[in-house]
């Protein structure tokens, strides 16, 4: 019977406690709806400048691997060619500038030129890779430099001459003074020619990486020195003229033409054998579509090299299956 005296007590505990969850319920603060997601702006696409230093087909070359790979990683592409002329190096330096691009890519004609094409980027705080030429040092700095040592490329052309040659008269003709390029050549080249004394040098010429030029300074010299037993041609445009020069004066055989950078043209030259060999290297995959790697590698904030040699070697007819890419069309 006692059990009974409890219910009405516990019923009305029970109901008390419902009104009061009730009204907690409706005190509650309201939760704010939830954030829409962010949705990141779409990144510009890096536009990276490319200065030239002329139009002859090394150059032609180079500029067919920066753009190739470019496309490749959706690199907006600006071109300007300053066609061996200091002033037109520096005002094409000016005009990069004015357009804001991200990273400037540029071959010097000219190692002073370069120099002060250089610290015209710097004050405008936009970083420049040099490819394939160094400048002449000063205050300008590079964030890189793509290039090989051209002194080892006459090494590499006077080595094989002083090995296959015993004896004889040589003449060299060099491309434009002034890039610092020629003359390191010669000098490797006489470097290493030194091993055979049997060997003289009896003419040096620049024919300023023309064919045409090339082609007239071989006919003079072999003209002038009729004993001439070997050629060397800075490079092989100029040397494709030296070969017409030969033929057309009937020595071929007797005299052979060395060269450097075994373009396809060099190439087939070897492989005909009107051209003894030429040292190795490829403007458009070692200086060209490196370049761009290492400048997007820049603009990402990764690390790249400050100075990266590219590799040189003798390339004839014992190794012909070892020629590189060179150019694409």
């Amino acid at each position: 019977m006692k059990i009974y005296r409890f219910v009405p007590k516990v019923l009305g505990l029970i109901i008390v406690l419902s009104v009061l969850l009730g009204v907690l319920a409706g005190c509650a603060v309201p939760t704010a709806p939830p954030e829409a997601p962010q949705v990141a702006e779409p990144e510009k696409e890096p536009t990276i400048g490319y200065i030239a230093a002329g139009t002859e087909y090394y150059y032609q070359c180079q500029e067919s691997g920066i753009r190739k790979k470019a496309e490749e990683l959706g690199v907006e592409l600006l071109v300007l060619n300053s066609e061996g002329k200091a002033d037109k190096e520096l005002s094409n330096m000016e005009d990069m500038i004015s357009k804001g691009v991200d990273m400037i890519l540029m071959m010097t004609t000219n190692a002073a030129a370069g120099q002060k094409a250089l610290q015209l980027a710097n004050t405008a705080n936009i970083p420049v890779i040099l490819v394939g030429i160094n400048v002449e040092p000063g205050e300008g700095k590079p964030v890189s430099l793509i290039d090989f040592d051209f002194a080892d490329m006459g090494r590499a052309a006077g080595e094989w001459v002083a090995a296959n040659v015993p004896d004889g008269e040589v003449a060299i003709i060099e491309g434009l003074a002034g890039m610092g390029v020629a003359e390191p050549i010669t000098q490797g080249f006489e470097e290493k020619l030194a091993a055979n004394p049997n060997l003289t040098i009896v003419a040096k010429q620049p024919a300023d990486w023309s064919r045409q030029k090339a082609q007239d300074i071989a006919t003079n010299l072999m003209q002038s020195h009729p004993n001439l037993k070997v050629i060397y041609g800075h490079n092989d445009d100029m040397s494709m003229g030296i070969i017409k020069a030969v033929e057309d004066a009937g020595k071929s055989g007797q005299i052979m033409v060395v060269s450097d950078n075994a373009s396809p043209e060099g190439v087939e030259a070897i492989k005909a054998g009107t051209l003894v060999g030429s040292v190795a290297q490829s403007p458009a995959v070692d200086e060209g579509e490196r370049a761009v790697v290492l400048a997007v590698d820049y603009l990402n904030g990764k690390t790249i090299p400050e100075h990266e040699r590219e590799n040189l070697f003798f390339l004839s007819e014992d190794n012909i299956d070892k020629a590189m890419p060179w150019c694409y069309e």
